[in-house]
């Protein structure tokens, strides 16, 4: 299932600023991108289709704190980025 129509691939070139401000929400990451998470700390969430950074970027409105967030997309072999979620809006999303 394609998760995502929007196929263009945010790398490393387009990162110029802050990564949530440069990567918009629902944007395929290049491998380079996911190393780079995944080495700058202990991921909060890592699984065969999700994967959160280790650090919390901000809280939601149930006081939750948000993550990094991403979900595979094994159609295209890419990690898509779906925002700053929470634990449990990561794991709501519908796969």
């Amino acid at each position: 299932m394609l998760l995502c129509e929007n196929k263009n691939i945010f790398n490393m070139n387009d990162w110029k600023t802050s990564f949530n401000i440069d990567c918009k929400i629902n944007t395929y990451v290049d491998i380079a991108i996911f190393e780079h998470f995944l080495s700058c700390l202990p991921p909060r969430t890592l699984t065969k289709k999700l994967f959160q950074v280790g650090e919390a970027y901000s809280y939601n409105g149930k006081g939750e704190k948000t993550y990094t967030s991403f979900i595979f997309d094994s159609d295209v072999d890419h990690w898509l980025y779906v925002g700053e979620l929470s634990e449990n809006e990561l794991l709501e999303l519908k796969l």
